[in-house]
C-alpha cells in the first residue's frame, strides 16, 4: 500500500470530547483477486488506527455516520484477511478492513469531506490510565479462583501419590513362582556444579589421550617426525660451528 493512494483521502477522528485529533487514512479496498471475506465492491480500507480501537467500536462509529456495518476486520499489516486470523489481538497501531452490508454506504464513506471530524466513544477504562488499571486487574487471580485451583491440584497429587504407592505394594507381593521385584526409593541427587565442571574436564582428558599413538602407523609417522626434528637440530648447529670457525683469527701474538 502506497501513501500516494491515499492523497486527499484522509479524516480526523476524536476520542469523547477530546480536543486531540488523529488522522486516519482511508481508501477503496481494490484486490486482484476476488476474496469472500472482504469484497471490494463494499470494503474500506483504512490505515493508523490507535491500539485502543476494536472492532465493535469501528463498526459503532461507520454504522452510525454511514450505514449497516457488516463485518470489521482488524490486522497489524496490510494483507489478505484469512479465516485463521480472526480474532488475533493486535496491541499496536493497525489498519481496518470495514465491509459495508451495501455498495452505498462505501460510496457515502468515499464522498466524505477531509475537513470534517468522526468521534468515537470510549470508557474511560479503555484509554489512559484507566486501561492501564483495568489490565492490571485482570492480570490478579481471585482468592476464591486461587484456592479452588490449589485444592485441584493437591487432590491430583494426593491421588497420583496413592496410585503410586498401590503400584508400588503390588510389585512387592510374591507372584506365582514366588518371586518378589525389589524397588529402590533411593534418589539420586543432581549433580552439583563442581561435580559438573570435574566431569566436563576428565572428559576432556580423556578425550585428548584416546587413541594417542595406538596404531603402528601413528607410532611411526611419530618417529619420522622426531627423527626429523633432530636432523634439523643437527644441521643448525653445524651451520653455527662452521660460522664461529670462519670469524676466528690467527693471532700468534
Amino acid at each position: 500500500q502506497k501513501m500516494a493512494d491515499f492523497s486527499k483521502k484522509a479524516v480526523g477522528f476524536v476520542v469523547n470530547d477530546s480536543e486531540s485529533v488523529h488522522t486516519i487514512f482511508f481508501k477503496r479496498h481494490v484486490v486482484r483477486e476476488h476474496s469472500e471475506l472482504t469484497p471490494s465492491s463494499k470494503t474500506l480500507f483504512t490505515l493508523g488506527w490507535p491500539p485502543y480501537a476494536t472492532e465493535s467500536k469501528l463498526e459503532d462509529l461507520y454504522s452510525s455516520e454511514f450505514g449497516p456495518v457488516s463485518k470489521v476486520y482488524l490486522k497489524k499489516a496490510p494483507g489478505p484477511v484469512t479465516e485463521s486470523q480472526l480474532g488475533d489481538r493486535c496491541l499496536s497501531f493497525k489498519v481496518a478492513y470495514v465491509v459495508f452490508e451495501s455498495e452505498e454506504s462505501l460510496d457515502k464513506v468515499l464522498a466524505f469531506k477531509c475537513g470534517e471530524k468522526l468521534q468515537i466513544v470510549l470508557d474511560e477504562a479503555d484509554i489512559g490510565m484507566g486501561k492501564w488499571t483495568k489490565d492490571y486487574m485482570n492480570t490478579r487471580v481471585e482468592i476464591n479462583a486461587l484456592m479452588t485451583s490449589s485444592d485441584e491440584f493437591m487432590k491430583k497429587y494426593d491421588f497420583e501419590q496413592k496410585t503410586k504407592e498401590e503400584n508400588l505394594k503390588a510389585l512387592q507381593e510374591p507372584d506365582k513362582e514366588g518371586w518378589v521385584t525389589v524397588v529402590s526409593k533411593r534418589k539420586r541427587l543432581p549433580p552439583s556444579q563442581d561435580q559438573l565442571k570435574e566431569s566436563k574436564k576428565s572428559k576432556k582428558r580423556k578425550k585428548k589421550n584416546e587413541l594417542l599413538n595406538f596404531y603402528s602407523f601413528q607410532q611411526r609417522e611419530l618417529q619420522r617426525e622426531h627423527i626429523a626434528q633432530l636432523r634439523k637440530k643437527f644441521e643448525e648447529d653445524k651451520k653455527k660451528v662452521l660460522e664461529l670457525k670462519a670469524k676466528r683469527k690467527f693471532r700468534p701474538f
